[in-house]
């Protein structure tokens, strides 16, 4: 089964701004999240959903891949909606998408 993490983040955080740059013992939140997706046996493959070119330029100088979506998102569910759009049209297919958000840095890979 192909599976695909889809991890949306975005600076502009109401209540913690700039929050997935933000360091947690000297790694970014969504770095954090990002390599335990990775982590994940069944995800093929993990990608980061923002509109922020600071999270893009970040998640790339780590190894990650990312998709451009619009700022005009007020959910994490409509971003990652996009973001698997945006895959199909690149004839992406998988069998399960799994949401996963950016700020739960010590989540459990399993």
């Amino acid at each position: 089964m192909d599976s695909v993490i889809i991890i949306p983040a975005r600076m502009g955080s109401s209540r913690l701004p700039g929050k997935p740059l933000k360091l947690i013992n000297g790694i970014s939140m969504i770095e954090h999240c990002f390599r335990r997706a990775l982590m994940c046996k069944f995800a093929k493959d993990v990608f980061v959903a923002t509109c922020d070119q600071e999270i893009q330029e970040h998640v790339i100088s780590i190894g990650g891949k990312v998709i451009l979506t619009s700022s005009n998102h007020k959910r994490a569910s409509t971003r990652t909606e996009e973001a698997m759009s945006n895959l199909l049209k690149d004839n992406m297919k998988y069998d399960l998408v799994l949401m996963l958000q950016g700020d739960v840095p010590f989540i459990k890979p399993s």
